[in-house]
């Protein structure tokens, strides 16, 4: 009876971490296939960086561009630790302080062509 017992139980304890292991082998494919958004906002936060005119004189500007730059790389510090909720807002917010900054500069250079 009890060579039964632990028998059974060995079976079981196999199957429970067959199950598993086929589990954990199904959410890495998922994870493969499914679309990250953290990583597109941050290839359009490189594009827009690398567009950025980083010549302007205007302390504020300056300043917004400097912020911007700590929240890319604090977005993708988060986002290599699987972070990606903290990754997507600082991605964001820098991309908001770009166009803020571009916005502002824009307007400046029809201010002065008046």
């Amino acid at each position: 009876m009890k060579k039964l017992i632990v028998s059974l139980t060995v079976v079981a304890a196999i199957l429970s971490s067959a199950v598993v292991i086929g589990q954990t082998e199904q959410t890495e494919q998922t994870k493969m296939t499914d679309h990250d958004p953290v990583s597109e906002v941050l290839e359009t936060f490189a594009q827009k960086l690398q567009e950025v005119d980083r010549t302007v004189k205007d302390r504020n500007s300056r300043l917004r561009l400097e912020r911007a730059l700590y929240y890319y790389q604090s977005s993708i510090q988060f986002h290599q630790s699987n972070w990606n909720r903290q990754a997507l807002d600082h991605a964001r917010r820098g991309l908001r302080l770009l166009e803020l900054s571009q916005q502002q500069n824009s307007l400046d250079v029809q201010i002065a062509s008046r």
